[in-house]
């Protein structure tokens, strides 16, 4: 579930052009506790717990805007 997670985001991402900073819906995206946008995140670095909650928020972010 973990890699379904990760290929979805990239899919994501790239379809988002990359989180760009420069769109208001990921502008002020970051990771928590950790400052890092989420444009520079390498999400296979975190826990499944925390690849899940941003995974739900990135999900949202992109239904809000659409």
């Amino acid at each position: 579930m973990r890699e379904k997670i990760l290929e979805r985001i990239e899919e994501i991402k790239n379809k988002e052009g990359g989180f760009s900073k420069s769109l208001m819906k990921w502008d002020n995206f970051n990771t928590g506790t950790i400052t890092t946008h989420i444009s520079e995140f390498d999400f296979k670095e975190c826990d499944d717990y925390t690849l899940l909650m941003l995974f739900e928020r990135i999900i949202r972010r992109t239904m809000l805007s659409n």
